[in-house]
């Protein structure tokens, strides 16, 4: 999808933040790129500034994919960055990726 669908979805599922999924809180969703190389960038981007706005910025031209980051304080204190896509909610929240 493109970067600005990709925004639309985020504002439509802002609901989901603070929910349990499996045991881990939704801490925030974020966009990423498809492409698997740009995507670690993005991650590593976003692993060292912690804004997912400021990661993705250079790679709204690209196509691009939602993933929900969970318990975000993992981060820093053991190092695990617990994510996954958007649409493995569907079958649990109300997810809403029309």
């Amino acid at each position: 999808m493109n970067f600005i669908k990709a925004l639309e979805i985020i504002k439509k599922n802002k609901h989901l933040i603070g929910s349990d999924y499996k045991g881990a809180t939704i801490d925030e969703l974020v966009i990423l790129p498809t492409d698997m190389e740009l995507r670690q960038q993005v991650i590593q981007n976003y692993l060292m500034t912690h804004n997912a706005q400021q990661a993705i910025a250079p790679y709204t031209n690209y196509d691009v994919e939602i993933f929900c980051v969970f318990d975000k304080g993992r981060i820093n204190a053991n190092g695990f960055f617990l994510n996954t896509h958007i649409s493995k909610l569907s079958d649990k929240l109300d997810v809403d990726i029309e």
